[in-house]
């Protein structure tokens, strides 16, 4: 009887260690199977399809990513970069209540996933794209066109604006900027108004306009502004949060590059620099190609990993990988056959050159750095 014990217990143990080995086998397959890689392959997918203007299947595939990963960065902010391109998409075919009811959809889709990740940025998400149906849904004739020269009026000082007012200006990047029409603001980018303000600004020893709701100055602004900054390469724009003067928060800074093309860094700033995630887009409408670099910044230089995707106006997508210290990338390493580059390329203020064994390595010049905007010299 002793004996039958011990050997129904060896059957025991046998099926444990059995089924712990087969349990380390399916996560072995699991992680070997690269979940991770999975998550780039529907980011692609997506960046695609956004690039061929098919904006709801780029929402699916976002859905999708948040489905794996809740909460993610890159996820929530192609959502939200993929909904706001819609709903402009079909607001420009004369379709505002259909781009009002895809922005309401958003907003059904973020507060129920807000339930499960409570996430303040989600919440600050949420109460933008409310606010952009609202303004979707605002009368048009009702609302002055921001570079038009209003008819005065005594009993509303509002329109007592001289010609040079900044308001003028600066109130067009706010509404642009605010709905996250950025091929919009190409209009106000570049333009004579911004070239004179510029100019106004630089005999005043001035290098930043800060512009919000019921303010107009340099600095003590709390809250959300849009803001003209002049460096030593020209002027960008920047729309988000600030605090005590400083871009404290989420926000986006955008630079005119070209006749339609345009380069914005879109993610976290504090002490008044792009501090954590974000994604830096260079965007050509002219031949109708993007690319995006994606991952942590420190004091406005990537730092830590970081990811490269170029689509090209047939839809093809080149993704890289690679590591950045203080603004600097020694090595790219690029997924499947094709380089991201053929030759030497300056694209997006990124060079790089494919070597003979398929890698690409990037060469950095005395006085640059890889960053966002205004923060790639030392």
């Amino acid at each position: 009887m002793e004996e039958k014990k011990q050997s129904s217990a060896g059957i025991i143990i046998c099926l444990v260690i059995m089924a712990l080995l087969a349990g380390a086998w399916v996560v072995i397959f699991v992680i070997g199977t690269g979940p991770a890689r999975k998550f780039d392959k529907m980011n692609e997918k997506a960046l695609m399809c956004i690039n061929n203007r098919d904006y709801e299947g780029a929402v699916d595939e976002y859905r999708e990513m948040l489905k794996i990963a809740p909460g993610n960065d890159r996820a929530l902010s192609g959502l939200n970069r993929a909904y706001a391109m819609w709903a402009d998409y079909l607001e420009s075919d004369g379709e505002p209540e259909l781009a009002a009811e895809v922005l309401e959809e958003e907003v059904d889709y973020l507060a129920e996933l807000n339930e499960t990740v409570d996430s303040k940025r989600i919440s600050r998400m949420i109460q933008e794209v409310e606010q952009n149906a609202n303004d979707i849904l605002a009368d048009d004739t009702q609302k002055p066109d921001p570079f038009a020269q209003p008819t005065p009026d005594p009993g509303d000082p509002t329109q007592q604006r001289p010609a040079d007012d900044p308001t003028v200006l600066l109130g067009a990047a706010y509404d642009y900027m605010g709905k996250g029409d950025y091929s919009g603001m190409l209009q106000v980018d570049g333009s004579t108004q911004a070239d004179e303000l510029v100019a106004q600004m630089k005999q005043r020893g001035q290098d930043v306009f800060i512009f919000g709701d019921d303010y107009s100055g340099e600095k003590d602004f709390t809250g959300q502004a849009v803001g003209l900054y002049i460096i030593p390469d020209g002027y960008y724009f920047y729309y988000g949060d600030y605090t005590d003067g400083e871009r404290s928060g989420f926000g986006t800074s955008y630079w005119k590059n070209g006749d339609g093309t345009y380069e914005m860094y879109q993610g976290y700033w504090d002490n008044d620099a792009p501090n954590g995630t974000g994604t830096i887009t260079n965007r050509d409408d002219y031949n109708n190609t993007t690319t995006m670099v994606s991952g942590t910044f420190l004091d406005g230089h990537q730092d830590g990993d970081m990811s490269i995707d170029v689509v090209d106006a047939w839809g093809k997508i080149s993704h890289g990988e690679y590591k950045a210290t203080d603004g600097d990338a020694p090595e790219i390493k690029v997924s499947g056959s094709d380089p991201v580059f053929d030759s030497y390329v300056d694209y997006g203020y990124i060079p790089y050159v494919q070597l003979d064994d398929g890698t690409v390595q990037y060469y950095p010049a005395d006085t640059e750095r890889l960053g966002a905007l205004g923060y790639r010299r030392r």
